[in-house]
């Protein structure tokens, strides 16, 4: 996957309209929707939850997983002029409780390394799930939480980037003459 090739857009790969869920594509493959994306009363916050991705597995859904995070936040940072914060709420059902203790923590690095604040796991106990819960976060709009935002944006794009294939060595006149 290339960062550049990530796009972010509306239900349908539409435009993207203020509260809509956003969907995340890289190229023509769908990586995920949040579904949740609510606009505060006054219209200064935006709240993200819901977020699901597709069925991707390993380390590569849990990198792919830090890269969405902050490329949602940073579009909606971009299509919400009127925000001063975005509520960040990463939710998952895990009934083992050693995983569950390593999603929380992963999850409150991620927030934390985009410069969210105010970071609190809580227990959201459903009757189907009983080791449901959340991670939430307040991302601000301020010049310190911009500064983190471009430096996860930076790290994890540059993550993404594809290797580059060495290039083959030069054949000398002699290999090249005798395969001819």
């Amino acid at each position: 996957m290339t960062s550049t090739r990530l796009r972010l857009t509306g239900p349908g790969q539409r435009d993207y309209v203020p509260g809509q869920p956003i969907e995340i594509f890289d190229g023509d493959e769908h990586l995920g929707t949040v579904q949740t994306v609510t606009l505060g009363a006054g219209g200064d916050e935006v709240t993200l939850a819901d977020f699901a991705a597709a069925d991707l597995s390993g380390v590569f859904a849990r990198c792919l997983g830090k890269l969405i995070v902050a490329e949602v936040v940073a579009f909606v940072a971009r299509h919400h002029a009127e925000a001063h914060s975005v509520r960040i709420e990463l939710g998952r059902d895990v009934e083992d409780l050693a995983e569950r203790h390593g999603v929380a923590t992963f999850r409150t690095e991620l927030l934390q390394g985009i410069g969210a604040e105010q970071i609190q796991v809580l227990p959201r106990p459903r009757a189907a799930h009983s080791g449901h819960f959340v991670v939430t976060g307040i991302w601000r709009y301020d010049s310190a939480s911009l500064a983190l935002l471009e430096t996860a944006l930076a790290r994890e794009r540059e993550g993404y980037r594809p290797p580059v294939a060495p290039e083959p060595p030069a054949r000398s006149w002699l290999n090249r003459l005798l395969k001819t």
